[in-house]
């Protein structure tokens, strides 16, 4: 990472870090250690705990014993019709997480339709409560009401319920967005889940807090609650040397002031932009897409210090308010693929639109660091922090954390892109999360078309 410029973006008391690593030189000319692979670990599942948390976290059976022997049938070919993404799943389970996520986009969908005009107050957000399957839609009043009319306008009424909550969303997001703006807070989520805004100061103390409360309107005033603002700091599947270029692959960087170091990060996926030139001709280029805090003065990227890749020619990091980056590579290296393992590709067929994902949908990482692919659930689409005087808005936060080096890493599920690998918020009990922007955002901000296989 750039030291000049990022060493400053530590907070005081949250950590929101992005994973760069730092790798000695002298390793350049080694290759890769490959260790010998089991079917399982050839498939990139992580730890046996992860797995459980992860299943634990769908409302699936998920102790010791039920994982374990998942794993084993599946490792010996019973069960041919699983599906392996951060553990393995039965195809009975697979159908009933697709149907729920599959429900949950359409009626988010008609809720924000119906939810205009003089009921947009009422409405407080939609996620899916994986212990019971339904598709949860938030409201301040009137529940039995807006369900009825909720379900004439999905063909998924049957996994429709309601809740109510004291705040309205678009409240929420209203005063959340002001706050991040004020002098002196260092980090404000507007979070959908618990129905209330986390705020986050620079310089914490009673006093602050009691001075920023009664700025509020009395209203907007209980909507707030404080934490010690999370550390938020920067954060590869061990690289193939050669083309095609993929996603969830190490890239390094050589430092600028001629120490023998490299940065280290991860690339997430390949993109394309059409572009029109001035002879009213549209040329088609590529690009790899990674974090923004990765790139240190358009130094020569290279895949694991050995294949060049190219130079940073578009960075939304220091001005777009998003940690995206792209490298122009060359049209021949192009790929569809995210490297799950060394001898696990998978192909990427779409990206997820910016307003269709949806709170506790499964969220996936393939980072060079980490290795294997990482999986949880989605918990926010709203955290926004500052630093040096820039602020990022509307990260996303999953269940899980990155490591160093997983930085600018694939945000999947299954063959769906959806977003970049950020970094880490560290709350002050201990509490790790990862952050990344929505593929979205960065693709809009980078100036891009789409990924490459949508």
């Amino acid at each position: 990472m750039r030291t000049t410029r990022r060493r400053g973006l530590l907070a005081a008391t949250v950590v929101l870090a992005l994973t760069a690593g730092a790798t000695p030189a002298a390793q350049a000319s080694r290759a890769p250690y490959a260790p010998a692979r089991t079917k399982l670990d050839a498939a990139g599942l992580p730890p046996l705990a992860d797995q459980m948390r992860y299943r634990a976290e769908l409302g699936l059976p998920a102790d010791a014993t039920v994982v374990s022997d998942l794993n084993a049938r599946w490792a010996s070919g019973e069960l041919a019709h699983a599906t392996v993404e951060g553990a393995v799943f039965t195809a009975d389970e697979e159908a009933e997480l697709d149907a729920r996520e599959a429900a949950a986009r359409e009626i988010q969908h008609a809720a924000r339709a119906y939810f205009k005009g003089a009921r947009a107050g009422v409405f407080g957000g939609v996620y899916i409560d994986q212990e019971t399957g339904k598709t949860v839609v938030m409201v301040t009043r009137d529940a039995a009401e807006h369900a009825a009319a909720l379900r004439a306008r999905t063909n998924h009424g049957d996994r429709l319920t309601t809740r109510v909550v004291a705040f309205g969303l678009s409240d929420l997001t209203r005063v959340a967005d002001a706050l991040i703006a004020t002098s002196g807070v260092s980090y404000a989520h507007a979070d959908e889940l618990a129905n209330h805004i986390t705020i986050g100061l620079a310089q914490d103390s009673p006093a602050a807090r009691s001075a920023l409360l009664a700025s509020l309107a009395a209203a907007d005033a209980k909507m707030v609650r404080f934490i010690t603002a999370p550390k938020v700091e920067e954060t590869g599947v061990n690289a193939l040397n050669a083309p095609p270029l993929k996603g969830g692959q190490r890239i390094t960087q050589p430092f600028s002031n001629g120490q023998a170091m490299v940065h280290t990060c991860t690339s997430a996926f390949i993109a394309y932009a059409n572009v029109r030139t001035d002879a009213a001709i549209y040329v088609t280029t590529y690009y790899m897409m990674t974090a923004g805090h990765c790139d240190d003065s358009q130094g020569l990227w290279s895949q694991y210090q050995t294949y060049p890749i190219g130079r940073m020619d578009r960075t939304a990091f220091y001005s777009g308010g998003s940690d995206a980056m792209r490298i122009p590579i060359n049209p021949a290296d192009r790929s569809q693929y995210v490297a799950i393992t060394a001898t696990n590709d998978r192909h990427i067929y779409y990206r997820q639109a910016n307003t269709e994902d949806v709170l506790t949908e499964r969220v996936c990482m393939s980072g060079a660091t980490t290795g294997g692919e990482r999986c949880g659930t989605l918990m926010s689409k709203a955290i926004s922090y500052t630093k040096n005087g820039m602020t990022f808005s509307g990260l996303r936060q999953a269940t899980f954390q990155s490591n160093g080096g997983d930085s600018g890493g694939s945000v999947l599920n299954n063959s769906t892109a959806k977003g970049v690998v950020s970094g880490n918020a560290t709350y002050s009990d201990g509490t790790v999360r990862m952050l990344y922007p929505h593929v979205h955002t960065c693709l809009q901000r980078l100036g891009l078309t789409d990924v490459v296989g949508a």
